[in-house]
């Protein structure tokens, strides 16, 4: 009985600990950087492929948040092959008002050079294109 009671003790420790770690990494952000609004322009300029999947990611991000994809420029998403750079994706603020730490274009760029490879699955592909959207969206 004494041992069953300290290892709940101890998963309720465990647990407590990975839930504070949980909290302290979602509020992991770009700094202070934010967007003014939540209604945002997407322009996407890739094609084939790529504007399949990168449309696809953004309408996930516009039906799933409380963000609301427009058309406009705002946050531009592209594919291409940027050669060896170490990165499958970036995300990149573009054009800021540092006084306010305002956002007021992002981009998300695909590098083909590893994407398109046969080691990565459209299944990754999609994670990328998630992850750097949501990225230019402050996460």
């Amino acid at each position: 009985m004494r041992s069953r009671k300290a290892l709940c003790v101890l998963f309720a420790a465990a647990g407590f600990a990975l839930t504070s770690a949980g909290l302290a990494l979602a509020g992991n952000q770009w700094s202070c950087w934010h967007w003014e609004h939540n209604t945002l322009g997407v322009t996407n300029a890739a094609s084939g492929y790529w504007g399949t999947i990168l449309g696809s990611e953004a309408t996930q991000w516009d039906q799933g948040t409380c963000v609301t994809f427009s058309g406009g420029g705002e946050i531009n998403t592209d594919a291409g092959f940027y050669g060896g750079t170490g990165w499958l994706g970036i995300a990149q603020i573009t054009s800021y008002d540092a006084g306010s730490c305002t956002m007021l274009e992002a981009q998300a760029l695909m590098n083909q050079s590893y994407l398109d490879g046969a080691s990565y699955s459209e299944t990754a592909d999609r994670h990328v294109a998630c992850q750097e959207i949501g990225h230019c969206l402050g996460l």
